[in-house]
């Protein structure tokens, strides 16, 4: 703790956002979280524990508290074709960089109208955006929730949680974490500690952006090795 008591004396005066990953899923990545908090809380701090595992969230379990009514409703909006509009020119296409739209073609090579594949799209707004003829709107649809609550005295939880079956979570933990870093605020927080998913991908990244750093938790096996190696590299 004697290194991180340096690098607290280093920060600025605001809330403090501390990362905790670690690569590999099963190393005590979330109960280290968990205790984290309750060390900062003893030690007179306010302090605002998000989970941003929105795929599997467990530290409301490991704080033996229940998710009920959600404080938020985390809504998208994803693209519907009209191909009373639609020229197929395959603009839309080009500008999906998440490959979510398919356009197939007809066995003499001509182009049909543009499919879009939900489970890949991260709502970004490109292809309605640059359809030259306004074919394409969009339709809100709800892809997860919040819950916020108090765990103790001074210590406040926020979960996010996706539909399941969802494919792009980066924009739920990206709102999740919109939303705890608004609620430390009105709390006057000193902490904010985000708990990410296992692994390196988009989502991890999301939950890591902006914090001031990050404790990799993992174990002593190769695998645990190699994944730490990996999580270092992105942080």
């Amino acid at each position: 703790m004697a290194s991180w008591r340096k690098r607290e004396r280093k920060m600025p005066k605001k809330i403090k956002k501390i990362g905790i990953t670690g690569g590999k899923g099963g190393t005590g990545k979330s109960a280290f979280a968990v205790l984290l908090s309750l060390k900062l809380i003893e030690e007179g701090k306010k302090v605002i524990l998000c989970d941003c595992d929105v795929e599997c969230p467990n530290d409301y379990l490991i704080s033996g508290k229940k998710l009920n009514r959600p404080a938020k409703n985390i809504f998208a909006e994803f693209p519907v074709l009209n191909k009373k509009k639609c020229a197929k020119c395959g603009t839309c296409v080009k500008a999906c960089r998440q490959h979510a739209i398919f356009q197939p073609r007809d066995k003499k090579g001509n182009p049909g109208y543009p499919i879009f594949i939900k489970d890949l799209c991260e709502n970004c707004g490109a292809c309605w955006t640059v359809c030259p003829f306004g074919a394409i709107k969009t339709k809100k649809e709800r892809t997860g929730k919040i819950y916020a609550g108090k765990i103790k005295e001074n210590l406040w939880l926020v979960t996010g949680l996706a539909n399941p079956g969802l494919e792009e979570t980066g924009p739920i933990v990206a709102k999740t974490k919109k939303f705890a870093l608004d609620f430390a605020k009105r709390k006057k927080a000193d902490y904010i500690l985000f708990d990410t998913a296992a692994g390196t991908h988009c989502p991890v990244v999301s939950a890591l952006l902006g914090c001031d750093f990050a404790y990799c938790v993992t174990e002593p096996t190769p695998m645990g090795a190699y994944d730490l190696g990996l999580i270092l590299d992105l942080c």
